[in-house]
């Protein structure tokens, strides 16, 4: 197979590369945390959106390392990814500066399953999205 070669596009992006890491747990609290919530605050006398509130600035989820080699370095998808996002940012950042604008670069986080953001929990299923909250771009490379 013949893969491109990425080195003669000069520019590259921020990127942090997360498949190395696997979540040990997915955020929210679900049926059984609202009723456990609702529970505490009768017993308690405590308003349940405080509760609630103070539920919300606990991490929803961790991350552990994966003992994964694969991962280690850059590999072929990193530096694709990067490089299309550098390619990308070349582009803004010359189409901003023509408008006495400033261009904001984002990150990219590449994760495979779950991975937690500025945003909430990003999955798979979400599939790839840029988070406005922390300026990232989150890519599942298993959801192509």
């Amino acid at each position: 197979m013949y893969m491109a070669n990425w080195s003669r596009l000069g520019s590259r992006g921020n990127v942090e590369d997360r498949r190395g890491l696997a979540p040990t747990s997915i955020g929210g609290i679900g049926i059984p945390g609202v009723a456990i919530v609702l529970l505490v605050s009768v017993l308690t006398g405590t308003d349940p959106t405080a509760l609630l509130s103070q539920l919300e600035s606990i991490p929803l989820q961790t991350q552990t390392e994966v003992v994964d080699p694969a991962y280690r370095g850059q590999d072929e998808y990193e530096v694709f990814a990067s490089t299309v996002l550098g390619s990308n940012n070349a582009v803004w950042e010359e189409a901003f500066q023509k408008q006495n604008k400033t261009y904001e670069a984002p990150r990219l986080v590449l994760f495979r399953t779950a991975t937690s953001s500025a945003c909430g929990t990003a999955t798979s299923a979400i599939g790839p999205h840029y988070c406005l909250l922390d300026s990232t771009i989150y890519l599942d490379e298993t959801f192509f």
